[in-house]
């Protein structure tokens, strides 16, 4: 057999040697070496390494049958690996036999307790020949502890020493290795070794089995028979501790003792009973059981004059598996001690009429919760209904109520409170309490009273003026200035007087400006303490008065909108009074620009009055006036008036848009169309002589009779009288004479249309006598758009009527070769 070894084992023995010569500390000291040496060369019994606990077995601690379980068999000359699982084929050099290689649940693996830690146990027994050294030595070159829920897990990866998926890494030995001796328990079957995991290490990692993969032989290698790993039979430890809880919360506080000499039972599997007592580090009402595993109850003797107070369910119901550690089954108890704290308070000082303000505080001073049975007041009567079971302990609840001192009450006014309450569910267990108050009596009192003007102008300053008189009987303390407020002004503090004699009387005054219109009500509220006393005196005053706002709508309908030079429109101008107080001395005025006219309740036309001549809230007047327009105009009708009852103040109109409006006339004069003036034969020869002056000058034609006129007319305008055609400038100049000479006619008639676009007759005779055939067909077509403009309006009524039209006696005059 070949044995190697190398340079670090070397140092690693020399530490060894400081240790066993006790110039190194012995124990759970980790050596800072990668090898470490558990062999019986060295006192060294056990080391830590990556935070487990590896430790040498003493030989009088064999592993037999029945108290060892093995899970993990290997076997190999020289180097050998392996881990447990399910899974066949086998990957490396496990026994194949399910009885040595298996899966291994994690709730099988015992757990130790060493101190306040706890760890999972595995144990190891190994096999090596024993005749000569080195022969009986084996390193332990690989150990890690996996997690998984798969009990047939496989494919352990030898270059990343690890599984690729399906399991948990718990504790790994890293890059460390540990010389092991088979002469510490020689013979096969005889466990040599344990490593204690940390519990720590397991939590947060989940998984139902446990796999353990271990290899051994590189540097010290395996020779002969297995290395088996297992755990070992253990009994369960269950363990707790009894403590007085003394504030019955079912927690324990730092300051609550544990109780010694209590009886704690076991039943289940195994049915026993032990008594609470110190634990090893002197910490009293502990207890445990160590019991092979199964499920147990445990639960407490209860002693008399105590009650449980935790657990909720009175006993704790467990199973134990190999090995556990079953901790924290605490048991809490306490003295129920009830107790109440009453208290009554209330106003020191008051008087006949006034109302008391008590307050009534029930505090509970026990240690336990109380339901309340009766709560009676001497004046108030039952209040139980008032105060909420239970009150737990420490609270305190309370319920205040008012009292109105009655006429002869005795000075000074007492009453008193009594309460009686019970330990919650345990009406035997009971307490009691009573408080009682006492008030003094004296009659201290104020009052304020608050004047100023009944009616005013929106947006005007009103003076309101302040008086407050201190009442108070002559023997009462004087008044102390708490508040003062003015709903419409706010706080009036700065000018009230901050302290009252009795007898003593204040006046001041203050200013508001209004801006909302109606009735303005207001009050004031002051509220003056008693010197040196609770008393709250409050009194109030209040005044109304009234915010005109005057106000008008005006509007105005014309019958007409538009009519011709000199006509006369009507006009009805309405005014109505939309304010909320009456209104004298009230007119429109009408300007046009240049000239106002002014309309009053005296006023041709007028109409709407109730005789006074008062425009009232609500009423309108009516004026039917008429104007004479010669051009466009725009109308400003504005309204004007006082207010009835407020003499001297000054009010500038228009104060609102409505009170004033416009309404524009339009002047279009009149004009009748081309065939008008060609079929009526005497209304055109009337005008034609009385308004042209028998005269037309269309500048290639001038008329001077009806017969021309009319010729001019009927004419053919493509051909002459001869019958020859007639040149292109005579076709346009034919056609514009016609609507030029209407055009005339119509400018010159009473309430006629202005020519259009500053045309003039000499104008437009300038453009028929030239020869711009475009110019001249689009003056006929402006003066005929404009013969149509004015021909819905009727004629000035100064005209002669223009009877039926005659258009054959029109023809038969025409003479019709003056148009050639």
């Amino acid at each position: 057999m070949k044995v190697t070894i190398g340079r670090k084992f070397v140092s690693l023995v020399l530490a060894l040697l400081l240790i066993s010569t006790g110039l190194a500390p012995v124990g759970l000291t980790p050596i800072k070496a990668a090898e470490y040496d558990l062999t019986t060369d060295t006192s060294v019994q056990q080391v830590e390494i990556e935070g487990a606990i590896w430790t040498k077995l003493a030989s009088s601690d064999p592993t037999g049958s029945g108290i060892f379980e093995s899970f993990l068999r290997v076997q190999k000359d020289d180097v050998e690996k392996g881990y447990n699982t399910d899974y066949r084929p086998l990957q490396f050099d496990e026994n194949s036999s399910a009885q040595f290689t298996r899966s291994f649940k994690l709730a099988d693996v015992p757990q130790v307790k060493i101190g306040e830690t706890i760890y999972r146990e595995f144990q190891l027994d190994i096999n090596q020949q024993s005749s000569s050294d080195p022969e009986w030595y084996i390193s332990l070159d690989k150990f890690q502890v996996w997690l998984t829920d798969n009990p047939e897990l496989h494919g352990y990866d030898t270059s990343t020493w690890g599984f690729p998926s399906g399991a948990v890494k718990v504790y790994d030995l890293g890059d460390n290795s540990i010389k092991l001796d088979y002469r510490t328990n020689p013979g096969s079957g005889k466990r040599d070794y344990r490593v204690l995991v940390p519990e720590s290490m397991f939590a947060g990692k989940t998984g139902e089995y446990v796999v353990l993969f271990t290899q051994n032989g590189a540097t010290f290698e395996a020779n002969d028979g297995y290395e088996e790993w297992g755990v070992a039979i253990k009994n369960a430890l269950i363990e707790g501790y009894k403590w007085n809880d003394m504030n019955g919360d079912g927690v324990w506080d730092a300051a609550e003792p544990g109780l010694n000499g209590w009886t704690i039972n076991l039943s289940g599997a195994v049915s026993t009973s032990t008594l609470t007592h110190y634990d090893d580090s002197g910490k009293a009402g502990y207890y445990s059981f160590s019991v092979a595993p199964g499920s147990y109850t445990v639960s407490e003797v209860e002693q008399a004059a105590w009650m449980q107070t935790y657990p909720v369910g009175d006993s704790y119901s467990v199973t134990a598996g190999n090995g556990a550690v079953i901790s924290g089954l605490n048991f809490g108890n306490m003295q129920p001690l009830p107790g109440i704290s009453v208290t009554k308070t209330g106003d020191q000082l008051s008087k006949a009429g006034d109302e008391v303000t008590y307050t009534v505080e029930i505090e509970n001073t026990g240690n336990v919760a109380l339901t309340f049975d009766s709560v009676i007041d001497t004046l108030k009567g039952d209040i139980t209904s008032n105060f909420t079971s239970p009150l737990g302990v420490g609270e305190a609840a309370s319920y205040s109520y008012t009292y109105t001192v009655p006429d002869g009450a005795a000075d000074p006014l007492l009453n008193e409170v009594a309460v009686n309450a019970h330990m919650v569910d345990h009406a035997e267990i009971a307490t009691s309490g009573s408080s009682s108050h006492s008030v003094e009596l004296f009659q201290p009192s104020f009052e304020i009273t608050k004047s100023g003007p009944s009616v005013v102008m929106i947006g005007s300053m009103v003076t309101y003026t302040y008086t407050i008189k201190n009442n108070s009987s002559i023997d009462s303390p004087k008044l102390v200035l708490e508040a003062i407020n003015d709903d419409v002004l706010g706080d009036l503090s700065s000018y009230a007087p901050a302290n009252l004699n009795p007898g003593e009387e204040v006046t001041f005054t203050a200013e508001y400006k209004v801006t909302v219109a109606g009735t303005l009500t207001n009050v004031v509220t002051a509220t003056y303490g008693v010197e040196g006393f609770p008393n709250k005196l409050v009194d109030s005053a209040e005044h109304t008065l009234f915010v005109a706002d005057p106000n008008t709508v005006v509007t105005a309908t014309a019958y007409t909108w538009e009519t011709y030079p000199g006509g006369n429109v009507s006009v009805t101008i309405m005014e109505r009074n939309t304010g909320n107080i009456d209104l004298e001395n009230v007119s429109v005025s009408v300007f046009d620009g240049i000239n106002t006219a002014v309309l009053d309740c005296h006023s041709v036309g007028f109409s709407g009055d109730d005789g006074n001549c008062i425009l009232n809230k609500g009423e309108t007047w009516s004026w039917a006036y008429q104007v004479t327009v010669y051009a466009d105009t725009t109308y400003v009708v504005t309204g004007y008036g006082e207010v009835v009852g407020l003499e001297g103040v000054v009010v500038t109109y228009p104060a609102y848009p409505s009170e004033q409006t416009t309404f524009k006339v339009k002047v279009v004069g009149t004009t009748r169309t081309q065939g008008f003036w060609k079929t009526h034969t005497d209304f055109t020869k009337y005008v034609f002589e009385n308004y042209a002056g028998s005269y037309i000058d269309l500048g290639w034609k001038k008329i001077t009779n009806i017969e021309d006129l009319m010729g001019m007319f009927w004419a053919d305008n493509a051909k002459k009288s001869d019958g020859h055609k007639r040149s292109q400038l005579d076709q346009a100049r034919m056609i514009a004479s016609q609507q030029a000479i209407a055009a005339v006619l119509n400018s010159f008639l009473p309430g006629g249309a202005p020519l259009p676009g500053g045309l003039t007759p000499a104008a437009i005779a300038t453009i028929m006598g030239g020869t711009d055939v475009k110019a001249i067909k689009d003056l006929g077509s402006t003066l005929g758009s404009y013969n149509e403009s004015g021909d819905g309006f009727a004629l000035d009524p100064s005209l002669l009527p223009t009877g039926k039209a005659t258009p054959n006696f029109s023809r038969q005059i025409a003479n019709i070769p003056f148009a050639d």
